[in-house]
């Protein structure tokens, strides 16, 4: 018997968290990763550390590699299962992905899919109801 994935995993029933509502249960570990490297460089920054070009350039480059390795990576080879590919070109996208900072590839795909199955409904993970920066970043960072 093949089960679907909302069998295996299956969905809250309750009203997911919201900036607007005043729910702030934060998952504190997922907050200082996201929220501590632009900290971090703020404060270097303020603190006249001078950025150097080629630190510049090696940032901008790993920054488009990442979005890259989750447009092909998570979403569409792993999420979607869009396309086959080299066994080379998982691992490069699930290295290159985690850079991201957005969660394991199990666990991306999974919300993912989810996400498509009820889009902005109360099911919804990134539900864009619950507001703009819920559905942009407060997915990642609350419980």
């Amino acid at each position: 018997m093949v089960k679907t994935l909302t069998d295996l995993y299956p969905v809250e029933k309750i009203r997911g968290p919201s900036f607007r509502k005043g729910n702030w249960n934060f998952n504190w570990t997922n907050t200082c990763i996201v929220m501590l490297p632009p900290i971090i460089c703020l404060c270097g920054m303020i603190y006249g550390v001078p950025l150097v070009a080629n630190t510049f350039y090696l940032g901008f480059i790993f920054h488009m590699i990442a979005t890259l390795a989750i447009t092909i990576g998570y979403h569409r080879l792993f999420a979607h299962k869009a396309y086959e590919a080299h066994w080379s070109v998982h691992w490069a996208t699930a290295f290159f992905g985690a850079g991201a900072l957005q969660g394991s590839i199990r666990w991306w795909g999974r919300k993912h899919r989810i996400h498509h199955r009820h889009v902005d409904t109360d099911k919804d993970p990134y539900n864009a109801t619950r507001g703009f920066w819920y559905s942009h970043l407060g997915w990642m960072i609350m419980r």
